[in-house]
């Protein structure tokens, strides 16, 4: 079937098929591209050749084509040229290694004179280091090592040893020629044990004597003391089965105003335990009692009345599977609220046993 090209030129016949088709040109003679290329070759000279890998006869348009396909040039590329004359009857003769000294058969004729490529470079790279030695023996004459006193030939005008363990060597001796005339260091006192040492070299502001006492005085900080509390009380939360979660005791300072949640009073963020009037972090609920260790549970208060509420409820606090649900509800007092009523029922009793044990600590 012919091609079908846009309006404007005649239907023509194909010269090579017959068939008629739209031309697309005024010049168009043939109806697709094969036809073209057939005509082509029906007007050129073939020529009769034999392949010269598998033996066929051939016809080729070059009077000097050596194979009937693509497949036979390709295995005749790699074919070496020791295979054809191996194949043809006739060996190359033996050659002498130039490094090695063995006999060998070369593989090309371009390779008579070393029998691999590796000792080829070696050869080369032997040749360069003897006229590299005797460049220097030319140019420079033998000095004295400046370490060990023996001769050698320096490689350039600035080569003072004879190799590098003399360099180590003389680097150490001026390295303790500096140590020498350095400053001494002065003995001082340790911050936490307060024995006499010297610093060493490279740590001349090290306030303690040794990694203990290091470690000794940075768990005295206030930081370092919160942190173990804290992993303290999240550790007896997990051990009781509660709820825990990452509470910061500053911040529940700052949330209370500093003020306590069990007698309403002012704490003084200046007095530290084991002061009755000291901070302390209080759960509402006990953890002993079923109470999670969370920002809703937790509360400011002072030593004496977190230690005098110790494990029990306030009376506002339900008991039993009421306690959960209001808990969870969030229903449970804070603040001074629930110091009024906790204190409701404490009477004058109490109080004083309060007051003896600040005078007792104090």
């Amino acid at each position: 079937m012919g091609m079908r090209g846009p309006p404007g030129y005649p239907d023509v016949t194909c010269l090579t098929c017959g068939d008629s088709f739209h031309r697309a040109h005024r010049e168009q003679k043939y109806c697709k591209q094969a036809c073209g290329h057939a005509a082509q070759r029906t007007g050129r000279t073939l020529h009769e050749r034999t392949c010269l890998h598998c033996g066929a006869s051939f016809l080729s348009k070059n009077p000097k084509g050596k194979y009937c396909k693509l497949r036979c040039s390709g295995k005749a590329s790699r074919v070496t040229d020791a295979a054809r004359e191996a194949a043809a009857g006739r060996r190359r003769p033996s050659c002498v290694c130039g490094f090695c000294g063995k006999s060998f058969h070369p593989k090309a004729s371009d390779r008579k004179k070393f029998c691999t490529r590796a000792h080829a470079f070696a050869h080369k790279k032997e040749r360069a280091e003897v006229r590299r030695a005797n460049a220097r023996a030319a140019r420079v004459a033998p000095m004295e090592c400046k370490a060990c006193g023996g001769s050698f030939v320096p490689l350039h005008s600035q080569s003072h040893v004879c190799k590098a363990s003399c360099q180590k060597q003389l680097n150490r001796e001026r390295q303790r020629r500096i140590d020498a005339a350095r400053k001494p260091l002065l003995a001082r006192l340790c911050g936490e044990c307060g024995h006499t040492f010297v610093p060493e070299y490279g740590n001349k502001r090290r306030r303690f004597c040794s990694d203990r006492c290091l470690h000794s005085a940075t768990k005295k900080t206030d930081a370092a003391r919160n942190a173990k509390r804290e992993a303290n009380r999240r550790r007896r939360a997990r051990k009781a089965g509660a709820y825990v979660e990452r509470v910061s005791f500053k911040r529940v300072c700052e949330r209370d105003h500093w003020r306590c949640g069990i007698c309403g009073r002012a704490v003084d963020p200046n007095l530290m335990f084991p002061h009755p009037m000291s901070k302390s972090l209080d759960h509402i609920v006990p953890l002993a009692l079923g109470g999670g260790h969370a920002y809703s549970n937790a509360q400011l208060a002072h030593f004496m009345c977190n230690s005098r509420k110790s494990a029990s409820l306030p009376p506002s606090v339900p008991r039993g599977p009421a306690l959960s649900r209001k808990w969870h509800s969030g229903s449970v007092p804070r603040g001074p609220a629930l110091s009024r009523k906790w204190h409701s029922g404490s009477g004058r009793q109490s109080r004083e046993r309060v007051r003896a044990f600040a005078n007792k600590v104090r």
